[in-house]
């Protein structure tokens, strides 16, 4: 963490412990603005965070000339006994002038995929492949590596960077086993032309582009702002 440059934007997906732990934030360098879904605020303010925006989903806000936006997912949130679902959660939309990024969060496969693709032209979609075991469960809340070609097909975006899959092990797969159920779509005849992959080898990044392999590390500050630093949760 303390390699990290300073940290100008936080992106909250929602509560659960993996995704929001205070004291990680508090080693971010910088004096970050957090954006975070409806119902959050008030624990940042509690814990000493003033920079604080909470946002409903389809909600948008410009910030240093982009344009956040708070997107739904089908997922869930819990920190304690008492508080299920009393805070929202949701994906990210990054917009400038020249892409468009799309910060997915956790989610089950669902049909908001379709309006998100409706509203939006997504350059870089990242999208979470793991945590799907097992499936008859986990199903309504983790989309599985299939499912996420499925939705990155109908987001006609151009670029898929997978995640959530390696840092945690959250479930019963591991992250050798989505991303080898990831890169077996592009055999199947739905993803066949739109979706080709290359396994993280060396300084590799795995990145799925339509129409080719593509090995690159994705700068996406750069991409996004000359100085915007984005720190996705």
């Amino acid at each position: 963490m303390e390699d990290l440059p300073d940290i100008d934007v936080v992106v909250i997906s929602h509560g659960h412990y993996d995704h929001l732990d205070f004291p990680t934030l508090k080693k971010l360098n910088g004096n970050p603005y957090y954006f975070v879904p409806i119902g959050m605020k008030s624990l940042f303010i509690k814990k000493g965070y003033q920079n604080v925006r909470e946002m409903s989903w389809w909600e948008s806000f410009e910030y240093e000339g982009i344009k956040i936006h708070f997107v739904p997912a089908q997922h869930w949130t819990r920190r304690t006994l008492n508080d299920m679902n009393t805070s929202h959660w949701g994906g990210w939309i990054f917009q400038t002038a020249g892409k468009t990024f799309y910060f997915v969060g956790d989610t089950g496969y669902f049909s908001g995929f379709k309006e998100i693709a409706a509203l939006f032209m997504i350059d870089i979609v990242f999208m979470p492949i793991g945590a799907y075991e097992p499936e008859w469960f986990m199903a309504v809340s983790h989309i599985s590596p299939e499912g996420s070609v499925k939705a990155f097909i109908e987001l006609e975006a151009k670029q898929f960077v997978p995640m959530h899959y390696g840092a945690y092990r959250l479930a019963d797969d591991t992250g050798p086993e989505a991303l080898e159920r990831l890169l077996s779509e592009e055999k199947t005849p739905a993803a066949k032309g739109a979706i080709e992959g290359f396994i993280n080898r060396g300084n590799c990044d795995v990145i799925c582009t339509r129409g080719k392999i593509n090995c690159q590390t994705i700068d996406t500050t750069k991409d996004i702002n000359g100085y915007l630093m984005l720190f996705l949760i």
